[in-house]
């Protein structure tokens, strides 16, 4: 009931309207008393999803009945169709342009199969196989160009000869290379989104010299065939290159390169894509330092992704980056509680929808409302099964936020607490040399009695440590750790540290992170 119930809340206001004329149509009994209609209008009357036995009562008068799976099915399957037919013209302002051509092309193909095998031949068939190859091509559906070039070979070898049978054979064997290339760069495109985390530094020589054949595969597939759709993930390869060795000058300049790609071919344009292009500008620009760029760019990918959906809140998220680390932090704030109440909980998954509350009281911890951060920080959240990321994030600013709060015993517990946790971890899961350094200087304060001011020696030296550029120690944004620990600690401690040589006091050395920009700037804020 669930899925039919998000299917017809995805109508908009004219299709609803439209699909209840289209239940109509093409019966003769009273609207009133067709069961799917009736059933249609619980669901859209309904915020939540209504359970089955409900609505059974209500139509069949009983709480179960084995026909009401049968009107379920029936009702699932004339919304579908109903969505494919002129009537639902909202879809022509929904839709990219390559996405309705592809329906107008699918539905094409399928009335040709119905009527090449339910009819007499037909110069109507040879029409309609033209429209289709040029719309395919046009659009670099290779797929479908291959099935309609071997359909129309057939039929012209049959009608024509052997010169035309030949002449479309070459056609759609270049189609098949044109397929076959766009799959494999498209397949290399997923796999770099897949493994998703670029950071992790035993893989990522490996992982730089498999892009890098990747790319070069690609670079050879567009050089023959010159497709803007391989031209497409060939610059997203590369960018995603740039990004693994920490040149987001080079990332940006090929954000813009895809930027023109997108805008300025059928095959490649889509809403999304330009979206996610506007994402990765942002996530470059975050990285140079240039945070109020980085927050225009988040913005722009906002307004061509459905509001509503995890692509739209994951640009929330990346403005909720900048804006954090402009110290705009009642900004941000607003935005953390926008990316939660923006889409559905389903919608979001139970880990992203903890993570976004977490992020939120990042923003009430600097804005010093330790209140509300240690009431989002104490809920149960589903980033605790991420054991050395997240929740050790999570577990930190906890211990952060009880010392501003002045709850020393309950620190003193909480740090005991992450010293067994990252025991218990580090067997399953390795536990980072910054974490570690982070637990050291807690557990060094913890023994100090809380008191900063008493603190020096291998303080200053962790305090080094985690401010250094070393890439197993370094500070990294759009990680658990929002807020650097070494700044909060060094700020604690009045900015200064003591020395082991003549006992003056002079502020611990905070080394920027390699090739980071952002992180010097952040740092510096």
């Amino acid at each position: 009931m669930q899925e039919l119930h998000s299917l017809i809340h995805c109508l908009t206001c004219s299709e609803w309207q439209a699909l209840q004329g289209y239940f109509t149509c093409f019966t003769e009994h009273d609207p009133a008393k067709l069961k799917y209609a009736q059933l249609a209008k619980m669901l859209m009357d309904a915020e939540e999803c209504p359970a089955d036995v409900s609505c059974c009562l209500k139509i069949y008068g009983v709480k179960s009945d084995s026909n009401f799976e049968k009107l379920k099915s029936r009702l699932r399957e004339k919304i579908l169709d109903f969505l494919l037919t002129d009537i639902s013209a909202d879809k022509q302002k929904e839709l990219d342009e390559a996405d309705y051509a592809i329906i107008k092309m699918k539905k094409k193909s399928a009335q040709f199969q119905q009527l090449f095998y339910s009819k007499k031949r037909m110069p109507l068939l040879y029409g309609l196989l033209d429209e289709i190859i040029v719309q395919a091509k046009k659009y670099e559906q290779y797929s479908i160009l291959v099935d309609h070039l071997r359909l129309k070979k057939a039929l012209a070898g049959l009608k024509i000869g052997r010169e035309e049978f030949e002449k479309i054979d070459v056609a759609m064997q270049t189609a098949l290379l044109c397929l076959s290339l766009a799959n494999k760069a498209e397949h290399f495109y997923y796999k770099l989104i897949i493994s998703g985390d670029f950071s992790g530094k035993q893989d990522k020589q490996k992982t730089l010299q498999a892009l890098k054949q990747n790319i070069a595969e690609v670079q050879a597939g567009f050089e023959l065939t010159n497709s803007p759709m391989i031209h497409y993930y060939l610059k997203n390869l590369e960018m995603g290159y740039y990004q693994l060795q920490e040149d987001y000058l080079r990332a940006r300049s090929v954000c813009l390169e895809l930027s023109n790609i997108v805008r300025n071919n059928k095959s490649v344009r889509r809403k999304q894509r330009l979206a996610v292009v506007y994402d990765n500008l942002s996530r470059c620009e975050f990285y140079l330092g240039n945070f109020e760029e980085a927050a225009t760019c988040a913005r722009d990918a906002q307004i061509y992704f459905n509001q509503g959906s995890e692509n739209y809140c994951i640009a929330l998220e990346q403005e909720f980056y900048a804006l954090f680390a402009l110290k705009q932090y009642r900004q941000s704030s607003d935005i953390a509680t926008k990316m939660i109440t923006s889409a559905a909980r389903k919608e979001l998954g139970e880990f992203r929808h903890s993570k976004y509350h977490y992020l939120l009281a990042n923003t009430f911890f600097m804005q010093r409302d330790f209140e509300g951060a240690l009431g989002i920080l104490s809920e149960k959240r589903e980033i605790s099964t991420d054991k050395a990321g997240w929740e050790t994030g999570a577990r930190i600013l906890t211990i952060m936020t009880l010392i501003e709060m002045l709850k020393l015993d309950e620190a003193s517990l909480a740090i005991y607490g992450l010293k067994q946790f990252f025991k218990r971890t580090d067997k399953k899961t390795l536990v980072s040399k910054r974490d570690k350094t982070i637990l050291n200087l807690l557990l060094i304060l913890e023994r100090a009695g809380f008191r900063f001011g008493s603190l020096n020696g291998s303080t200053e030296k962790h305090l080094i440590t985690l401010g250094s550029p070393e890439e197993e120690t370094r500070w990294e944004p759009f990680t658990s750790e929002l807020i650097p620990f070494h700044k909060w600690m060094s700020g604690k401690m009045g900015g200064r540290t003591k020395t082991h040589g003549d006992g003056k006091e002079k502020a611990p050395i905070l080394v920027p992170s390699k090739s980071k920009a952002a992180a010097e700037k952040f740092l510096s804020r």
